[in-house]
């Protein structure tokens, strides 16, 4: 987490604003990593459309992450970054990943939800039969050596099923 302390303050604040009638002018760092536009929060009731620096996203996921039963991320910046996929400063650095609309904000971090509550670790790592429910969440390690190991993506608290033994290839 130190190296996402240390790429925040070479960035100052980015604060953008208008209004849901407004036509999509601007997007966020995240509108090409994850392939869907920008927008507003789904619970604002005012539609406001902002977009904000990441180092300024600061609420407390305490709550988020002993739900969902993962570890490995200590900020909301950090499990926002960690569910699209991005482990490191190099790659926060390199796509210039610094500012943050809204919806972006919500469907990343606190408001992202399991789709399902079967485990999502690809099956040659898990060597389980498919359709197991989960008893856990995915990790960071967890998360970031999967994509390396396979190239599939599994977002940080999606449904990992763990047994007594040695089960995956690599452990939290």
């Amino acid at each position: 987490m130190l190296w996402f302390n240390k790429f925040c303050s070479r960035f100052r604040t980015a604060y953008l604003s208008g209004s849901a009638n407004t036509a999509m002018a601007f997007s966020c760092s995240f509108h090409s990593r994850t392939g869907t536009s920008c927008s507003y929060d789904r619970l604002d009731k005012n539609k406001s459309l902002e977009i904000i620096s990441l180092c300024n996203c600061l609420k407390d996921i305490t709550g988020h992450f002993s739900h969902l039963s993962f570890l490995g991320i200590t900020t909301e910046s950090e499990l926002i970054l960690a569910r699209a996929g991005v482990f490191s400063e190099e790659e926060t650095s390199s796509q210039k990943l610094d500012t943050i609309c809204l919806y972006h904000r919500r469907e990343l971090g606190l408001g992202w939800r399991r789709n399902s509550t079967k485990c999502n670790v690809p099956q040659i790592i898990s060597k389980h039969r498919t359709n197991r429910k989960a008893d856990r969440g995915v990790s960071k390690m967890v998360s970031e050596r999967i994509l390396k190991t396979t190239g599939e993506f599994v977002p940080v608290g999606s449904g990992e099923l763990r047994f007594k033994g040695e089960q995956f290839l690599f452990q939290n």
